[in-house]
Order: structure tokens, then C-alpha cells, then sequence
């Protein structure tokens, strides 16, 4: 039996349908990491430093390996019916983008949902955090009137600024995502937190 999709297209079997090699890329990345940091480990001239540098690796990679099953997640949820365009009088196959289940024609492209919007900025507000939080975690070991580490202050007051900026993006995506247009059915005080 083949799986169908919610509008009853087929889909390839498996929890990541189609794109399992995707996940399988994700998570081979960290399995590279594990297994340098466990050689090294097994090596007997272990370098702290290296293994600090492939434990940071291996977390981005764990992050990666998660973001792209939320991406799967929502690739999944997608119509992903056929549409044909005209492109300067060449037809074109492309797969509609919206949810299963929509109402209204299938539309090619990418169409941001407000909580797509939010789920983006949300990623971007973690990654500018945690790379402001390894910088200072480099830091600390060395005391903060060390010659290098007064160097590092403009790359401080850059990160922090990386950081400011990315939660007010994910604040005004929050606000977005409130005031968004509810379905027909729906309750504010279902969705509300």
C-alpha cells in the first residue's frame, strides 16, 4: 500500500517521506563529530581545545539535524500537487506550496505563514544567542583584563547587537502571529499561551 499525502497524493513510505536522504545528511554530519571527538578521546593526546571546538560542532550539527525535521514537518504538511506555469512561454512543473487541505487555487512558491515567520526568527534569535554565549564562555577562562580578551570586546558589542536585533525581529514576528486573520472556527482563547 502506498501512503497518500492528506489530499490523497502518494508520498514514499517513512516517518520523512521523500526526504529522508535530507535527514540522513543531517545526521550523518553529527556522527562525523561524535566520532572525532570519540577517536581523539581514545587517542591518548587528547586536546581539550579540539574537543571543545567538535563538541560545538557536533551541537550545531544536532541543531541542524532538528531544524530539518521541523523543515520535513512542514514540507509534509504541504499540498505539494502539481501545478503547471507559463514561464516565457515555457510550461513549467511546480509543486503547490500551502497547506494539505486548502482552500482556494494551489499557489507555487514560497508562502510565508506568520507562525513560518516566527518558527524562522525564533532560529535566528537561538543561534545569535548561543554564538554570544560561546564567545563568552571562550572568554571566561582567561579573565577579563587579559590583553586578548579587551581586544574581544568590539566582537562582544557586535554579538550583543546580533542578539538585540534578533529578538526584536522575533518580537515583531510574535506580534504578527497574534494579530494574524483566525479561521472562521477558531477561539482566541484556545491559541492564546
Amino acid at each position: 500500500m502506498t501512503p497518500t499525502t492528506p489530499t490523497g497524493g502518494s508520498r514514499p513510505a517513512g516517518p520523512c517521506g521523500e526526504h529522508r536522504e535530507h535527514i540522513a545528511d543531517l545526521l550523518a554530519s553529527c556522527d562525523d563529530y561524535l566520532r572525532r571527538i570519540r577517536r581523539t578521546l581514545q587517542g591518548g593526546h587528547t586536546s581539550r581545545h579540539y574537543v571543545t571546538e567538535k563538541a560545538q560542532a557536533l551541537r550545531n550539527a544536532a541543531s541542524s539535524l532538528l531544524a530539518g525535521c521541523h523543515d520535513v514537518e512542514g514540507w509534509l504538511r504541504q499540498c505539494g500537487d502539481e501545478i503547471i506555469e507559463d514561464w516565457d512561454g515555457e510550461p513549467s512543473i511546480t509543486e503547490c506550496e500551502l497547506e494539505a487541505g486548502h482552500r482556494g487555487p494551489h499557489q507555487a512558491g514560497s508562502q510565508r505563514s506568520p507562525m513560518g515567520v516566527a518558527t524562522d526568527a525564533g532560529r535566528d534569535l537561538a543561534g545569535a544567542a548561543q554564538a554570544f554565549s560561546d564567545h563568552l564562555d571562550w572568554l571566561a577562562p582567561r579573565g577579563c583584563l587579559a590583553p586578548d580578551v579587551v581586544d574581544d570586546m568590539p566582537q562582544l558589542a557586535r554579538g550583543l547587537r546580533e542578539v538585540t536585533h534578533a529578538l526584536s525581529k522575533a518580537t515583531r514576528a510574535l506580534d504578527a502571529l497574534w494579530t494574524a486573520p483566525r479561521d472562521p472556527g477558531s477561539s482566541d482563547e484556545e491559541e492564546l499561551p
